[in-house]
């Protein structure tokens, strides 16, 4: 067994139990970077890795993080913030940098997939046996971050089933039924942000492919799914034996999120408003350190947890956390993700990694979508979010490297 080959398991490895369970993804996540470092040292690599744009606008991230940290220490979390941005950096540049093949991508992708699934199975037991009163994975944040993380991988599931050229029509009618479980969960765990998100992207993907079968396929699938879900949810509504706990969709708890929300950033825009810590900002992951009474507000929400732990705003949580510095990488990164999504549509929609170019989007829209409601970019759906973004970057590369030898 190679050393690559050896890379290619344990990032199975890794994103097969991402979701679901916290040590063996940390182990896994350490090992791969580990291989993958002795790897490039052993070919005399690991001083040459790639500068592109993008490396480093995700190497400014990094260093943003520690600077802000450093800063502002003594902080609550420690060097926490750090370590979160080095964990989904690192993935995106080891797979940027690992000359993997389209068969390792594809099965980088199915590891994904079966894992998204083992996780939602454990969730659903963790329901069902009273352990929880919400459906979310086990281990990928509550449920507004699972929903992102179910999210994206629906995306990737749908193009897969769309572009991957090599499935058998088994494989493939396997992979309809686990993406209609997957969106019927997305739907159970009632996190508008992501649904958005997905509609958002399934409403491109149809602009992407505007062919009557791939278009009238996608609306006929959409509402079954939806008719499904309904059914599902009035049969089994969630939080229903939870005393002060309301029931995922409905109009109480919608207005409790909302205003919530409101709260945060009414908060997140006081700190700003301050005109302290505007440059290198409070700290990655220290948002929970502010007092909104010390900003002249009152929020209920404080006052019945002690704690808020971020602004619900990825762009906000940012901004307020590692400053205009911070904010510039993050918009930097994005922007450059986002001119190799456009520029490369045509070309990858064509080819047979075009599913990575579905992925891609996915681990681009979907956490912008989503985030700018709920959650920072962080954790678990962070780390799948750059998995995918990397893998549409190198499928990208690969074909203008082929097509460049066509030419010639």
């Amino acid at each position: 067994m190679s050393l690559k080959q050896l890379e290619i398991i344990l990032l199975g490895m890794m994103v097969f139990v991402l979701p679901s369970l916290e040590t063996p993804k940390t182990l896994f996540w350490a090992l791969y970077v580990l291989v993958f470092l002795i790897r490039k040292h052993r070919d005399g690599e690991l001083w040459q890795l790639p500068s592109a744009p993008v490396v480093l606008a995700l190497w400014g991230i990094l260093l943003v993080s520690l600077i802000s940290t450093l800063m502002n220490w003594p902080i609550e979390n420690g060097f926490k913030g750090v370590f979160d941005a080095l964990r989904y950096i690192s993935l995106f540049l080891c797979i940027y940098a690992g000359g993997y093949t389209d068969k390792d991508f594809r099965n980088i992708a199915l590891a994904v997939i079966a894992g998204a699934i083992a996780g939602l199975s454990f969730g659903l037991l963790e329901v069902i046996t009273n352990v929880v009163s919400r459906l979310q994975f086990h281990s990928a944040g509550v449920v507004t971050q699972s929903a992102i993380y179910l999210s994206m991988v629906i995306v990737l599931t749908l193009g897969f089933i769309m572009q991957c050229r090599d499935l058998t029509k088994a494989m493939r009618g396997v992979l309809i039924a686990v993406l209609s479980i997957m969106a019927i969960g997305l739907a159970y765990m009632g996190s508008r942000g992501s649904l958005l998100a997905v509609f958002t992207v399934l409403g491109v993907i149809i602009l992407a492919n505007l062919r009557w079968r791939v278009v009238l396929g996608l609306l006929i699938g959409t509402g079954l799914i939806a008719i499904a879900s309904y059914f599902v949810i009035k049969l089994a509504p969630q939080n229903i034996l939870n005393e002060g706990h309301y029931e995922r969709l409905s109009v109480e708890r919608f207005n409790k999120a909302d205003n919530e929300r409101v709260e945060a950033w009414k908060i997140s825009l006081a700190k700003l408003a301050s005109g302290e810590d505007v440059i290198w900002g409070i700290g990655p992951k220290n948002f929970r350190s502010i007092n909104p009474s010390d900003l002249g507000i009152q929020s209920a929400f404080y006052e019945r947890t002690g704690v808020i732990h971020h602004a619900h705003n990825l762009f906000l949580t940012t901004l307020v956390e590692t400053g205009v510095i911070g904010l510039s990488m993050m918009l930097a990164f994005y922007f450059l993700i986002f001119i190799r999504l456009y520029r490369s549509r045509r070309s990858q929609l064509d080819s047979g990694a075009g599913w990575m170019w579905y992925a891609g989007l996915g681990g681009f829209m979907v956490p912008i979508i989503a985030g700018s409601f709920n959650a920072p970019f962080s954790g678990e759906f962070a780390m799948l979010a750059m998995i995918l973004m990397a893998m549409m970057y190198v499928s990208v590369d690969t074909n203008t490297a082929a097509g460049a030898l066509e030419d010639h």
